[in-house]
């Protein structure tokens, strides 16, 4: 009795558990129920889709028919919208635009994603099949051997970062190629431009909906190299076919900026198409060989007695000093509208710094002018981080080169000096030449700020309580967009202005342009101003003064 009795508890222990446990996911192989509602519209939507390649933009609403979309009278329905017979209100294709409803994303990610299982499990398949008897099978990836339907184009809808399904469409796309250079009675010449357009416009669409997509701006740039081809040659119509693919890229990254604020994925494909990029384990320019005159960007040939020449993964699409000002002045345009954006500044700084991956590099007065924007925001929009770093920018590019030029001429480095002026030479100058002087002469270029040690140090004392004032932080001809200036607004500027001062007599340490006792003493007083303006950091920068004094009381000179 008792052992019946235990046999039972088992047993219910046992149900107990299978009942609590989750159950198993459906198998990949799994036939899928056509009729199911998520099927049927998934499958509807999958047409509409084929019938539509040109598709651009995608949106999820609460409701998508076009009576929620375009409102109840009829009459305003532009004519040809596709709708969904199965599930009214699920989606809406007109005009390639496509609106799908919220409740339709869940059975959507659902049906795709099973179909996408069986996809990658006939690929497999075939691919085990090739290697045992050598049968290869016609496998499309990422596409649903049951339905016919493009499962890798279905998860990609509701999902824009899934990875596994943009290398299921490179795969695909790797075939498509494959076939069309191994039949030459059927090879289209132009079936590598068709392959990549419809990439890009897939791409594009995604992007319309998730504009921080990283896997999908990879996917844009594996397609650009690897498909497409970007142009190489320094010809007329190379150069040409560079400029038009540059503003197509350039036009999908400013509409993804726009969608999506500080968007630094569309950034940095934007800079990826600008300058170019040169292989992950290529060496960075030595310190030695700029300072002996053959500063080039990275990716670029090495020159003069650098032994560590490199090839670049692909050359910038920006090639003349024309585009690159160009881009520059579209650059500040956008920093005056969106101030508090540094994936945008960061894009300035790389075009200043790396040219056009291989093209001619901006000439010395885009760094003045660079500061003069910065000054001029700093000035306008108070309190904001992202401006004062774009400042540092500005001076660590200008002792960067300062250094080097008294490093490759034998000058003593001091603390002032102008980087273009007075002597036309410098580093800058050696790789620019004096081009930025017809564009002082005719008058029309935009203003422009002499950058030099002690420039800085009063810039940044302007905000500084009992070193400057609110009149003399804003020049004449700006208006600050606050005239009032708010508590917390002056409180951060006047931190950040400080922090900035000291950030810069340390950098002038570090390149050997402010050394000896005095330049210690100033960083010392500099760390005072900081504690006073910024109270939870007060122990700290006290107790870097404190070094420093003890340093300088030494007679070692700070670096």
């Amino acid at each position: 009795m008792a052992d019946r009795a235990g046999a039972l508890a088992g047993a219910a222990s046992a149900r107990a558990v299978a009942s609590s446990s989750p159950p198993s996911p459906p198998s990949s192989s799994a036939p899928p129920d056509r009729s199911s509602p998520s099927s049927r519209l998934a499958l509807e939507l999958d047409a509409a889709l084929a019938a539509d390649p040109l598709v651009d933009e995608l949106a999820f609403v609460p409701r998508a028919s076009p009576a929620d979309v375009f409102g109840p009278d009829p009459a305003t329905h532009p004519a040809g919208a596709v709708t969904s017979a199965t599930t009214p209100g699920a989606f809406t294709l007109v005009e390639h635009k496509l609106a799908i409803a919220a409740s339709a994303i869940v059975p959507l990610h659902a049906f795709a994603s099973a179909a996408f299982l069986r996809s990658r499990a006939a690929e497999d398949a075939a691919r085990r099949r090739e290697r045992g008897d050598g049968d290869a099978a016609e496998i499309e990836p990422g596409v649903d051997p049951a339905t016919g339907a493009d499962a890798a184009r279905l998860l990609l809808l509701v999902n824009g970062d899934h990875t596994t399904a943009w290398n299921a469409r490179k795969r695909r796309a790797s075939r498509r190629l494959a076939r069309a250079s191994a039949d030459p009675n059927a090879g289209d010449p132009g079936a590598r431009e068709d392959v990549a357009d419809a990439e890009l416009r897939h791409a594009e669409l995604i992007l319309s909906k998730f504009p921080k997509a990283q896997a999908c701006w990879a996917h844009r740039r594996w397609i650009l190299l690897n498909v497409l081809g970007l142009p190489t040659d320094d010809d007329e119509r190379s150069n040409t076919a560079a400029a038009a693919l540059f503003a197509n890229e350039a036009r999908v990254a400013e509409r993804a900026a726009r969608t999506k604020r500080l968007n630094y994925a569309a950034w940095a494909h934007r800079r990826w198409c600008a300058r170019g990029a040169a292989p992950v384990d290529a060496p960075a320019p030595s310190r030695a060989s700029a300072a002996n005159g053959s500063v080039r960007n990275r990716g670029e040939e090495a020159t003069g007695s650098d032994p560590t020449p490199f090839a670049p993964r692909h050359r910038g699409l920006l090639r003349s000093r024309a585009a690159i000002e160009a881009e520059l002045a579209a650059a500040a345009a956008r920093a005056r509208r969106n101030v508090s954006d540094y994936c945008g500044l960061h894009y300035c700084q790389a075009l200043l710094l790396g040219g056009g991956g291989g093209g001619e590099a901006p000439t010395a007065a885009a760094i003045e002018r660079e500061a003069a924007l910065a000054g001029e925001l700093i000035a306008r929009y108070p309190g904001r981080e992202a401006l004062w770093a774009h400042r540092r920018f500005v001076f660590h590019a200008w002792a960067e080169a300062r250094a080097a030029e008294g490093v490759s001429r034998g000058e003593a480095g001091g603390e002032g000096g102008s980087l273009s002026r007075g002597g036309g030479g410098g580093v800058f100058g050696d790789v620019f030449g004096d081009a930025f002087a017809s564009s002082e002469a005719d008058g029309s270029s935009p203003p422009r700020e002499r950058v030099d040690l002690e420039g800085e140090l009063a810039f940044a004392g302007r905000w500084l309580p009992g070193e400057g004032s609110e009149a003399e932080a804003a020049p004449s001809s700006v208006h600050a967009a606050a005239p009032e200036w708010a508590e917390r607004p002056a409180v951060e500027q006047a931190r950040l202005a400080a922090a900035h001062r000291l950030w810069t007599l340390e950098a002038a340490a570090r390149f050997g342009l402010a050394t000896g006792l005095e330049a210690d003493e100033r960083r010392a007083r500099a760390t005072e101003a900081l504690a006073r303006v910024w109270p939870r950091g007060r122990r700290a920068a006290e107790g870097l003064g404190a070094r420093i004094r003890a340093r300088g009381s030494g007679g070692g000179a700070a670096t």
